[in-house]
């Protein structure tokens, strides 16, 4: 090759280089290092009133109800965990562009960001609207030039971006659920009652707060097996979560095997957990109501007890819906009996 043909093949390999730079550097120039979302603002965020995440061949939806709180429609509108909500829309308004990616359909599934219906590379599309607009992204893999880096595509837009965030939206209901049942301090516990088909009903009670329980009824000498099953029993109530929840439907009916434990405050609020085992799994009903004579015992001021009343039926009403599958666990010191606790 000549040296005047060797320097025309070089000038237009350098132009071409050139070229590619220059549209690489007027990409970053229109979108990268900004805001994924420049129009999720914070006052944006606080106003969305319904997500969908789509994967897989699943899906779920949430929306707000009339009182502004979150529930998963897909679970019978049951109360949503509010804080992971707020976590994935907090995670998409702070999300930026940090290098642009192929624009190229069939390069897509490389990244994971191809639609959901794709037969490879299906990304993860999570939509969330308010009643001015709708968003929507493409979740795909996850980086291995950014430790904290996800590949995504804005959903209707042909680019794919690396993105400053990783996010995990899961499409099943399930994981989406508010699973707190009710939470009540095992200190704040005056009372609890437990009766049985079989056998004799068990009433544990602390007569001051800072008192430890004890059985209302001990024969004389008489002694626990187990010292520790009464402070179990009473922390079936302490953040109680549950496993599964199912609607109650109206020809819902407890097995007669059924273990009734009402729970009682020092303040009057009482927690019922009706509860049953189907095969080797515990199911229950929770209920709330208030005990007046534990209230005027208290001695509490009258606005006291109409929290307690407030609260109680705040409780029922939402309790009322559905029934659960609990821990296993919890079934050893609900089935106690007076005489399996006390040294023969």
């Amino acid at each position: 090759m000549s040296s005047r043909l060797f320097i025309m093949v070089l000038a237009v390999a350098l132009a071409s280089v050139a070229a590619v730079v220059f549209v690489g550097m007027e990409q970053d120039r229109g979108g990268a290092h900004s805001a994924l979302f420049p129009d999720l603002n914070m006052e944006a965020v606080n106003s969305v009133a319904a997500i969908e995440v789509r994967a897989g061949g699943g899906q779920v939806s949430l929306a707000r109800n009339d009182d502004n709180l979150w529930q998963v429609v897909d679970k019978d509108n049951h109360p949503a965990d509010t804080a992971r909500i707020r976590s994935l829309l907090l995670a998409l308004s702070e999300a930026q562009k940090v290098e642009r990616k192929t624009a190229q359909p069939a390069q897509y599934a490389q990244l994971g960001v191809a639609d959901t219906d794709a037969e490879s590379g299906a990304g993860v599309l999570v939509q969330w609207s308010n009643a001015q607009r709708q968003w929507g992204l493409i979740l795909g893999n996850p980086s291995r030039q950014l430790s904290e880096g996800q590949f995504a595509r804005i959903e209707g837009e042909a680019a794919s971006w690396l993105i400053n965030r990783r996010l995990s939206p899961d499409a099943d209901p399930q994981s989406w659920l508010d699973k707190r049942i009710v939470h009540i301090e095992p200190a704040e516990l005056h009372r609890i009652a437990v009766e049985h088909k079989d056998g004799k009903p068990l009433e544990v009670v602390r007569d001051k707060r800072g008192e430890p329980l004890k059985m209302a009824v001990m024969p004389e000498g008489g002694e626990l097996k187990d010292p520790g099953i009464l402070n179990r029993l009473a922390a079936t109530v302490d953040y109680l979560d549950f496993r599964e929840v199912y609607p109650r439907k109206d020809d819902f009916a407890l097995p007669d095997t059924a273990i009734r434990a009402v729970f009682t405050t020092f303040d009057g609020l009482e927690i019922v957990v009706q509860a049953y085992r189907v095969g080797e799994s515990l199911y229950a009903v929770i209920g709330a109501q208030h005990n007046e004579e534990v209230m005027e015992q208290s001695g509490a001021a009258q606005d006291k007890r109409a929290e307690v009343r407030d609260r109680a039926a705040s409780l029922a009403a939402h309790l009322s819906r559905w029934y659960y599958r609990l821990q296993d666990s919890l079934y050893e010191p609900l089935e106690a009996t007076p005489e399996s606790l006390i040294k023969q």
